[in-house]
């Protein structure tokens, strides 16, 4: 999955939300997954619906992202991740209701 830079983990999506808004300059993004496609060597991902939708590129640190998106897409879960300063995505999760 992706790299986990903080050693909190959170206990729920909500906590996971609050966590990132308390940083400041973190951003997140939340949705349906919605594409996963490879453009021009970067692994991006889509995200429709939630907080911030778009398409944006997993950084190529995060070990496991394009299999957990490609996962995600086939069973049209969940997604929340956060963004760093170039709008990269830096750490996700994929979940079901």
């Amino acid at each position: 999955m992706s790299t986990i830079t903080n050693p909190t983990i959170p206990e729920s999506m909500e906590e996971a939300t609050a966590m990132a808004t308390a940083d400041a300059g973190v951003k997140y993004v939340t949705g349906k997954i919605s594409l996963v496609s490879t453009q021009q060597g970067l692994n991006v991902i889509g995200v429709a619906g939630g907080q911030n939708p778009g398409q944006y590129v997993i950084k190529s640190n995060v070990a496991g992202g394009l299999e957990a998106a490609l996962t995600g897409l086939t069973n049209k879960a969940n997604f929340w991740g956060t963004l760093d300063s170039n709008n990269q995505i830096n750490t996700f999760a994929v979940y079901s209701n």
